[in-house]
């Protein structure tokens, strides 16, 4: 799956981001950034001991999918974090999924295994 910061050329050494440097790979001001981060829930960047903000690349992947829905499908912002809060309930129920499923084949396998052991 391409994700929508596959065609930045961000540093492959780095694990976290400043604002600034946020705010110039993605385009989108600090005070934007530091609203959507009030106003999302699901948009939660680490702090320093400092109190600075540290944007991890997954932070980068949410910030340009919550730019996308606002700026290219025209959503507000509490129609933007809704639409984010049914995607991350899609992704833990196909977890959950996947989990029940190993389970299962597990448990399968067992049975199979003790009744050709009959």
């Amino acid at each position: 799956m391409i994700t929508l910061i596959d065609n930045l050329e961000l540093p492959e050494d780095k694990l976290y981001f400043s604002i600034g440097e946020v705010e110039n790979f993605l385009d989108v001001p600090a005070h934007t950034l530091r609203y959507w981060e009030k106003e999302i829930d699901q948009f939660n960047p680490e702090t320093s001991p400092g109190g600075q903000r540290r944007y991890h690349r997954d932070d980068l992947c949410m910030i340009a999918r919550i730019k996308h829905l606002v700026e290219e499908e025209k959503f507000t912002v509490a129609g933007a974090a809704e639409k984010l809060a049914g995607w991350e309930k899609r992704v833990e129920q196909g977890q959950a999924a996947r989990q029940i499923k190993k389970i299962c084949t597990e448990a399968l396998a067992e049975i199979q295994a003790f009744v050709e052991n009959m």
